[in-house]
């Protein structure tokens, strides 16, 4: 190797140095590493016609809290422009109540896809039409997630407290849907459910998993149950999480054989109880508030889904203000301290979080050297 090579190899070493030791510097300060997330989740209203058990905001285990909050058409479209212009890639609509309550939802959607921002529409499908499913595919929505917490009617009526056959319904507008995408010739949305594994569902794992299948979906998704005070009474048993274990094993290999995609392998790496991500978070910091926020249906912003910690009102500030406020960096700071609980994480659920397998695979990109854009 000629002295040029190596000079270049020894530059090469102390720029990615530096890069890392200012990166570290500028996670422990809480200073965002990106102009804005490159993940965004919108709720655009708080009501919502189910009650399901594990629903912290809408549980029939609780009593009936008022969330009465609908985000008005002309403050998404102003955010959607905003997070445009900051670079976010992908926005989820969803969130504490069922967005397709919202009467100017196609019109949002539409206007997602205007600004060339991925687009996910998270319901409960109990909305759903045929006029509304051509709509879909004639604004390019890029996916429909619908949570399907169940392979039966009889499940599905006890979990949500909907109406008898609902599920059926449903089944059959996710039928109709695949064929309107096929008339047109079109690949988009893509079809995904949504199972939170519980006591009154985990037997219907590989079920849910068939039925994808047979409908010709393109991904199942499994989560585990965040427990809150709704909740506790639908925790599985050790006996029973062995049993989901089993069957989430099955699940994969059917899905994987059928070809369509999953996080059942990811759901089995974090899953040990109530606590399924302690061990995550007890091995890596927490960097979820550099590429997610969540935007709730009163304009509140809070960094992460679990935290109910909100950082600012969006109705009244410009969303990068936010971003980069004392009050973000704050947060970020504690985040990057776990597992040490500060008072930014008091209340949150940390232990319970969804985010915690892309916290661990952003905390291996950084140390490899690589400055992850998309998650």
């Amino acid at each position: 190797m000629g002295l040029g090579a190596v000079g270049f190899r020894v530059a090469g070493q102390l720029k990615r140095g530096t890069r890392r030791r200012l990166m570290g510097r500028r996670l422990r300060a809480g200073v965002a590493l990106r102009p804005g997330p490159s993940w965004v989740q919108i709720g655009i209203t708080e009501h919502c016609n189910y009650r399901c058990g594990m629903c912290w905001a809408h549980s029939n285990r609780l009593p009936k809290q008022h969330r009465n909050h609908v985000l008005p058409r002309e403050c998404f479209e102003r955010l959607i422009d905003q997070f445009s212009e900051m670079g976010t890639q992908r926005l989820d609509i969803g969130g504490t109540g069922e967005p397709l309550l919202h009467p100017d939802a196609l019109e949002m959607l539409q206007y997602v896809k205007a600004a060339g921002i991925h687009c996910v529409l998270i319901t409960n499908g109990s909305r759903l039409t045929p006029e509304m499913c051509d709509a879909f595919v004639e604004i390019g929505l890029d996916s429909l997630n619908v949570s399907l917490n169940s392979a039966a009617d009889e499940t599905h009526r006890r979990i949500t407290a909907g109406p008898v056959g609902e599920r059926s319904r449903i089944v059959q507008m996710l039928r109709y849907l695949r064929g309107s995408r096929a008339r047109r010739e079109a690949a988009k949305p893509g079809i995904s459910v949504s199972f939170i594994v519980q006591r009154d569902n985990w037997s219907e794992i590989t079920d849910i998993a068939e039925e994808a299948i047979q409908l010709g979906l393109n991904n199942v998704e499994f989560a585990p149950l965040g427990i809150n005070e709704a909740s506790r009474e639908l925790a599985l048993s050790p006996e029973e999480e062995c049993e989901v274990r089993l069957r989430m094993d099955l699940a994969q290999a059917m899905l994987d054989k059928a070809g369509l995609t999953t996080n059942a392998r990811h759901y089995l790496s974090y899953t040990q109880g109530a606590e399924w991500s302690r061990g995550v978070f007890g091995q890596t910091p927490c960097y979820v508030a550099h590429f997610f926020c969540r935007v709730l249906a009163d304009g509140g912003v809070d960094p992460c889904g679990v935290s109910r910690r909100v950082v600012g009102d969006a109705t009244q500030k410009q969303f990068r203000d936010i971003w980069l406020s004392p009050a973000y960096s704050a947060f970020r700071r504690e985040a990057f301290r776990l597992p040490k609980l500060g008072h930014e994480l008091e209340g949150c659920g940390c232990y319970t979080c969804g985010h915690a397998p892309r916290a661990r695979d952003y905390h291996a990109k950084l140390n490899s050297g690589l400055f992850p854009q998309i998650v």
